[in-house]
């Protein structure tokens, strides 16, 4: 960083070095891109730093490189456009209201409307629009996913600070699933969680026309509604990206579990436990990892989500948690967790080309010598370890 630091200009606009400068120029040097004195100082950055910086990209199978949204929509092969345009509607669809009948139950989270429609004294705080794109093989309904979220850069008055569940509570889960007798693990996720939840204020966003698409022009007519090549939208339930909506949610998710007996801990974020039913879960977003022992415990959990108002898809065998797999053997009491591919993944994402000859350590192994251990008697003549 100290290397980076340097060689931004101090005798800019700002007299000091901008930490985004900072943090980009860093990551053009871990990209391997070079970046000129001159052009760190006027903040012009080569846009595959960006590109390599960004997450919940989509990398392409021929040649490795990750692709944003842009790249998808409008990707030279036809195949590949039309199979990312049609996800982008769908997303759209889900997000107002639907898309050529093929959205079930679209959320009306978000309207159209024209640029005068923007309250004055709200029009400062219009936000942007981001989209997402991942591929997720474990959503058999559509692995090729696009997300709208809102890019937020505003100020938002009221508490945003949402409980959620950390990977030591989710170990400690699972360790706890193994170490009970007759316990079993189980996860569900709500449908749309955030997309249900009604905001306290109505929120704004631009987006760029050519970065929707096509059918949903034409469906919502919105070149009526366009001001030079932007739409403008309202937003009135959560929505990915509002620092608002995770806390939202979750206050609502409490009111409406609590008429069911489960209640969240007051002191381990994340946690949650019924009031007598052997049913403990933590919650990561929307993501519910279930402890229970019983099945019939453990589906009083589902009903009282779907009895709450909300839609949910359960996987009984648990295999598969926050991008964890669990291999379970519930016999020999044990649990494996893994994530497969994830080293060849990185392999070909980062273009790594593997040497003609094998590479051993320069150093020879040292075996680690574990400290022999003595025993003490406790005074029930119990041997203890030390």
């Amino acid at each position: 960083r100290d290397t980076i630091a340097a060689h931004v200009a101090t005798r800019t606009r700002s007299q000091t070095a901008n930490a985004l400068a900072i943090a980009l120029g860093v990551a053009a040097e871990c990209n391997n891109t070079p970046v000129s004195a001159s052009r760190l100082a006027r903040r012009r950055f080569p846009a595959a730093v960006f590109e390599a910086a960004s997450a919940l990209a989509v990398m392409c199978p021929d040649t490795g490189d990750m692709l944003k949204y842009r790249q998808l929509i409008h990707h030279k092969d036809p195949a590949v456009k039309a199979t990312w345009t049609r996800s982008a509607a769908n997303e759209f669809g889900r997000l107002f209201q639907g898309v050529g009948g093929r959205i079930k139950d679209p959320t009306n989270t978000c309207k159209f409307i024209r640029r005068q429609d923007v309250p004055a004294e709200r029009f400062k705080d219009v936000q942007y629009g981001k989209f997402e794109c991942s591929h997720r093989p474990q959503k058999i309904d559509e692995p090729n996913r696009t997300r709208l979220t809102i890019g937020w850069r505003g100020h938002y008055p009221f508490d945003v600070g949402t409980p959620t569940a950390d990977m030591l509570l989710v170990k400690i889960l699972l360790n706890s699933v193994v170490s009970t007798p007759g316990a079993k693990f189980m996860t569900t996720d709500i449908s749309d969680f955030y997309l249900a939840t009604p905001l306290k204020r109505m929120e704004y966003l631009r987006l760029s026309l050519r970065d929707i698409p096509e059918e949903i022009i034409s469906e919502y007519n919105l070149h009526e509604k366009a001001v030079n090549g932007h739409v403008f939208v309202e937003v009135s339930r959560g929505m990915y990206g509002l620092p608002q909506s995770g806390l939202l949610a979750n206050e609502l998710l409490e009111k409406r579990l609590a008429n069911f007996g489960y209640r969240q801990s007051k002191l381990v974020p994340g946690l949650w436990k019924h009031d007598w039913r052997p049913v403990t879960f933590s919650l990561v977003v929307d993501d519910f990892g279930v402890k229970y022992v019983g099945h019939e415990h453990a589906e009083h959990l589902e009903q009282a989500i779907v009895k709450s108002g909300y839609r949910i898809k359960s996987d009984w065998s648990g295999n598969k948690y926050i991008g964890i797999t669990l291999d379970w053997d519930y016999d020999q009491r044990e649990v494996h967790l893994s994530m497969p591919g994830y080293n060849a993944k990185g392999l070909k994402r980062f273009q790594h080309q593997p040497p003609s000859k094998r590479q051993d350590s320069p150093h020879e192994h040292a075996a680690p010598e574990l400290r022999r251990q003595a025993t003490i008697r406790t005074g029930r003549g119990r041997l203890c370890p030390t």
